[in-house]
This record gives structure tokens, C-alpha cells and sequence, in this order.
């Protein structure tokens, strides 16, 4: 029985991230890669542990997409096991981020999966791009991103059910804060305005708005529902729509909200099944979760949390 490599890889993240990038800054283009080799199936689907040591994360200069050129190959842990947000290239392509979420462990004769507690800083204005530091976060960090100015991250800790808070000031990358979620937290995303973020609670089937204002964030405690297992947020361009990749049988759901007087953020969630990286995925199923991502914004006129004038929320 010949053991199947899982794609464990981040293409769907980090294309992602890198196209978000480019949209915000014109900078050059970088993809960042990561291949998680600790995790295979056999021909009847059962998985197979491996012990650490084989991962990699890749960075690529995109310049001709038709034509990537591997800039970087850097022997880092990083795990499939997670959302495809946990690694991010800042908005001025001058660092990334790569969580390590699980680590291996020896149970007996057999391995195990447990959470590790790493987050990885690359300088990629480095020839080539090299490691300079590794950042303890809380257990099993997960999605991640950077805010628009480039000099903050947030880092969601899926088994300390907390968000990370870090400084960033060049390659110097420091936990200065850590925020209590109360639920396990997946992912984590800026607001274009640098002002709030958006946090998809997991187990709780929500997405939590947090405050940001200079370097302190705060949890506001309001929780919006969403579909079941919510993995994945993103917020547009324009700041006024966001949209949440969920786990759950339903590919599209949708949720009235209306906050209190005076808050800002209303609207209605539309959740559409999640175009996940996995090793058996079939290249066919992207697309037919584009088609129904893109059914789902007819039907629904696109998803999530609509910020409207505060006298249309009251």
C-alpha cells in the first residue's frame, strides 16, 4: 500500500495573501509556500503521521506568474492542520509570518499531533530571504494577519482560545499583548482602516469584532452568528463587506443583524462552502465552490458584515 503525499501545502492561503498585497501597495510580487510533510493517507484514506523534520516553506517571486521562480526554500515546521491563513507577507513585502500550529510527538510506539506554539518571521529583503527569529505565541497558532501599516499582527491561538498581539518594527517582531476569546478562534483579519478586526470563533459558529486603536486591541464582545465552522474571514477593499468561509454542510446561510444604537457594523451573513487545501482535494472542486461562492452573491448580494451610516442602523 503505497502511502499519497497530502498537498500539504498553502497555495490557496498564500496566493490569497499575496494578491491582497499587491492590491494595497504595488510591491513586488512574492508568494509565500508551505509544505507540510508530517502528514500523509493511504489508499483507503487513513491518515498517516510522520515525524517532523521534512516541512518547508517556499518563497516564490511571482513576477511572471506564468513563470514562478523559487527565490527561497527554508527547512520550517508549519502545518496543514488549521486554516490556509496561517501565513501572511506584510503589506510591504518586507517580512512574513509563518505560524507552526501542531508538532509531533512520540505516544507509545506511535505518533501523535499536539499543539506547538511557534510563529516564524522571515525577512524577505534578504538575498535570499532567510529566517531572523521565532516568536512563542500561545498553543496552536493559527490565522494571521498584518494591518495596513504594516506594524501590527494579530495571531489567533486556536487551543489557548486567545488572540496574539504583536509588534512589528522591521524584523523585530515582539508579543506585547494577548486577548481572551472565550472560544477556540481560527482566523483573524484587519479592517482596511486598520481600526477593527474580525475574528471567526469556530466551535461557536461566530465572528467576533475586536477594536483596534494604536497598538491595543480589544475584544468588544460582539459576536455575530454565522454559518457552521467558520474557518477563514475576509474583508473587502472598501471596508463595508466581509465574507466568512465555513466547514459546515450548508454552502450558503444567511443572518440578519441589527446592533444597538450607535454602532456602526450591521448586516447579513451569506456563508459559502470553503475552498480548503488538502492532499486528496480534486482540482475540480475550487471550481465548483467558485460557482457556488459566486450563486451565492447573486442570491444573496454578497455576504456578511455590511457597515451602514449609523442612522440606517438604528
Amino acid at each position: 500500500m503505497q502511502p499519497k503525499h497530502a498537498l500539504l501545502s498553502s497555495f490557496s492561503g498564500a496566493t490569497f495573501l499575496a494578491i491582497v498585497s499587491l492590491s494595497s501597495v504595488q510591491a513586488a510580487p512574492l508568494l509565500i509556500v508551505g509544505n507540510d510533510e508530517k502528514l500523509l493517507w493511504d489508499d483507503q484514506g487513513k491518515p498517516i503521521v510522520s515525524p517532523a523534520g521534512k516541512d518547508s516553506v517556499v518563497i516564490l517571486d511571482v513576477a511572471d506568474p506564468e513563470s514562478p521562480k523559487i527565490v527561497a526554500n527554508l527547512p520550517l515546521k508549519n502545518s496543514v492542520v488549521g486554516p490556509p491563513v496561517n501565513l501572511a507577507i506584510d503589506p510591504t513585502n518586507s517580512i512574513a509570518l509563518v505560524a507552526d500550529s501542531i508538532d509531533v510527538s512520540k505516544d507509545g510506539d506511535a505518533l501523535k499531533y499536539g499543539p506547538d506554539n511557534k510563529v516564524y518571521v522571515i525577512d524577505l529583503k534578504a538575498s535570499p530571504p532567510k529566517l531572523v527569529d521565532t516568536v512563542t505565541v500561545g498553543k496552536q497558532p493559527s490565522g494571521l494577519s498584518f494591518n495596513p501599516a504594516g506594524n501590527l499582527a494579530l495571531v489567533t491561538n486556536r487551543a489557548d482560545k486567545s488572540i496574539s498581539v504583536l509588534s512589528v518594527k522591521g524584523t523585530d517582531v515582539k508579543v506585547i499583548d494577548t486577548v481572551d476569546m472565550g472560544d477556540i478562534v481560527s482566523h483573524v483579519e484587519f479592517t482596511p482602516d486598520g481600526k477593527r478586526a474580525l475574528a471567526t470563533k469556530f466551535n461557536a459558529h461566530k465572528v467576533s469584532l475586536l477594536d483596534i486603536n494604536g497598538d491595543k486591541v480589544t475584544y468588544t464582545k460582539l459576536d455575530l452568528p454565522t454559518g457552521q465552522w467558520p474557518y477563514n474571514v475576509a474583508v473587502a477593499p472598501s471596508g463595508k463587506i466581509a465574507l466568512t468561509a465555513d466547514n459546515g454542510p450548508r454552502t450558503q446561510s444567511h443572518t440578519h443583524y441589527r446592533p444597538r444604537r450607535g454602532r456602526r457594523w450591521a448586516g447579513r451573513a451569506c456563508n459559502l462552502a470553503e475552498g480548503r487545501r488538502g492532499g486528496r482535494g480534486d482540482p475540480g472542486r475550487f471550481q465548483q465552490q467558485k460557482r457556488l461562492f459566486l450563486q451565492a452573491q447573486r442570491q444573496h448580494r454578497g455576504s456578511a458584515y455590511r457597515r451602514q451610516a449609523s442612522h440606517q442602523s438604528r
